[in-house]
């Protein structure tokens, strides 16, 4: 059961951590623009920002180009309605990545209306579940990975051998607290436990390798604490509360589903030294209301499964299927404002479809072709200059300007670092390292700017301390290799060649298209988002 439970959680927790981001919709969403004939509404343009992980702009937008980005959702409009006259909605990829966004909205919202939106819990209940999981359990352990020894000292105890000896012949602990809730997280350790009455021993129990033999000493009722730790023990509660049902309504599914599992050849798979052999078998494994799964779809391209974990693959697809069938029945992702979500989410995948079968194959991207473009970017990839330093690091201005004054008369920087320092670094006579501009504070930063080679600067208050540095070397950044950075090379040329080639299709789609914005809502946002007139 409790295998259900993670595994419908699992489903939702998919969606939470997915790359495209969902937002409720507003209750009025108002018309921005309209491109051919498709409005593009408020809501239309925050996705966007939201997809293109731009919404902490928001708070700013005085300084954010609304308009501007505006002008990039109409650009992608026109881009997905050449897309869709291509056919390219069309697609086996397209229809599958909607689908499977599809399956993981309805889901959540499956999942809220039929386990979260149930759950709730009382103060009375919370305090019940308080005097229960945090009762205090005091025992006494026997511990030990051998099994002969285990034996023994469970004899030596049926003959009336001391507890307390044994424990510390064997190995184990003496008078240790559990609370219930800590007793729970090993099944096995908490029955044992829960069987004993106060002065009982109970075992040996393997446990993962290791033999317990438990005396209970007392068992004691909670810390008056319960105010404290409310919070808490309503959320804990609730978890509980959200397996519990997770887990029956899975249960539910799985039994008014028609599900068939073909026992034969699962015994088949498992009794296999190997499965690299099935890796293109096509025999079903198992339905669910029609839909199968072959033997095939077990494999991905990097992995081929263990022979024993065929069984658990095929419950995992059926606990999947059952959920994903009736999340699908509900019909969420045919209502407001989910379906415009899935719209939206169409759209971005059919833009990308246009980049990679229209767009990229146009681009030129042979060694010729890249390292041009390295020559002409040089400078983007030239690694930052480096510093190597030293420093002196006091507690007052009245120290440093006296150091700094025998740094002058010609006193040696390491021998003074050594001993008037305060840094950890004047045990290597103030030697820092090898150093970018970028790790250094903002007053040092300037300083370092300043010096030539062999230079030492003023007194520098960073806010804490006093420092005098000295500049030691320097190092020009130098430009990798081509060879050494040709995948990033490659990045930054096809991103840059993509956009260049979309412009081209937008400027040329934009000549026919029917266009209209409406300045008075874009105004009226700009006002909302900056907090004051635009």
């Amino acid at each position: 059961m409790v295998r259900l439970y993670l595994f419908f959680l699992g489903l939702v927790l998919m969606v939470s951590l997915s790359g495209c981001v969902t937002m409720e919709e507003r209750s009025t969403d108002r018309l921005l623009a309209i491109v051919n004939g498709r409005p593009i509404t408020e809501t239309d343009l925050l996705y966007d920002l939201q997809i293109e992980h731009r919404r902490e702009d928001l708070s700013g937008a005085g300084s954010f180009d609304l308009e501007r980005f505006l002008q990039k959702v109409i650009d992608d409009t026109l881009i997905v309605e050449e897309a869709e006259r291509m056919g390219l909605g069309d697609s086996p990829f397209v229809q599958a990545k909607v689908r499977q966004y599809i399956i993981r909205e309805d889901v959540t919202r499956l999942y809220q209306e039929e386990i979260l939106s149930k759950i709730e819990v009382t103060e009375e209940e919370a305090r019940r579940y308080y005097q229960e999981m945090y009762e205090v359990f005091r025992v006494s352990i026997i511990e030990t990975d051998s099994p002969e020894k285990a034996k023994e000292a469970e004899r030596e105890l049926s003959e009336g051998g001391d507890f307390s000896a044994l424990v510390k012949r064997y190995g184990g602990r003496e008078d240790v607290k559990y609370t219930r809730l800590a007793l729970a997280r090993s099944p096995e350790f908490e029955e044992l436990v829960l069987g004993l009455k106060a002065g009982q021993w109970g075992g040996p129990a393997e446990i993962d390798g290791i033999y317990y033999i438990v005396k209970l000493i007392r068992r004691d009722p909670p810390e008056g604490r319960f105010e404290e730790r409310k919070t808490r023990v309503i959320k804990q509660l609730k978890k509980e509360k959200e397996r519990e049902l997770s887990d029956r309504y899975l249960q539910q599914l799985r039994q008014k589903s028609q599900i068939w599992v073909n026992e034969a050849l699962i015994a088949e798979l498992k009794e296999s030294d190997d499965l690299k052999p099935f890796r293109d078998d096509t025999r079903v494994l198992a339905r669910v209301d029609g839909e199968e799964l072959r033997v095939s779809a077990l494999f991905s391209p990097e992995k081929t499964p263990s022979p024993l974990a065929v069984e658990r693959l095929v419950q995992n697809w059926i606990d999947r299927k059952v959920v994903d069938l009736e999340a699908l029945r509900r019909g969420y992702h045919e209502r407001s404002p989910l379906r415009e979500q899935v719209r939206r989410y169409r759209d971005q995948i059919l833009k990308r479809v246009f980049i990679g079968t229209v767009v990229l194959p146009q681009i030129k991207r042979d060694d010729r072709s890249l390292r041009e473009y390295y020559k002409r970017n040089m400078d983007r990839y030239r690694r930052p200059t480096r510093y190597r330093l030293q420093e002196i690091v006091l507690k007052s201005r009245e120290d440093a300007e006296e150091v700094l004054n025998q740094l002058k008369k010609g006193a040696d920087f390491g021998w003074l670092a050594r001993t008037r320092s305060v840094a950890s670094t004047s045990k290597r006579g103030g030697e820092v390292g090898w150093v970018t501009l970028d790790g250094l504070s903002e007053p040092v930063r300037n300083a370092v700017r300043g010096l030539t080679v062999g230079g030492i600067s003023g007194v520098i208050d960073d806010g804490e301390h006093y420092r005098i540095v000295r500049l030691v070397d320097r190092r020009e950044g130098q430009v990798p290799d081509f060879g050494e950075i040709r995948s990033r090379v490659l990045s930054d040329y096809t991103r840059e060649e993509i956009t260049k080639k979309l412009r081209e299709y937008v400027e040329q789609l934009r000549r026919d298209a029917e266009i209209e914005v409406f300045e008075d809502v874009l105004k009226a946002l700009k006002e909302r988002f900056s907090g004051e007139k635009v």
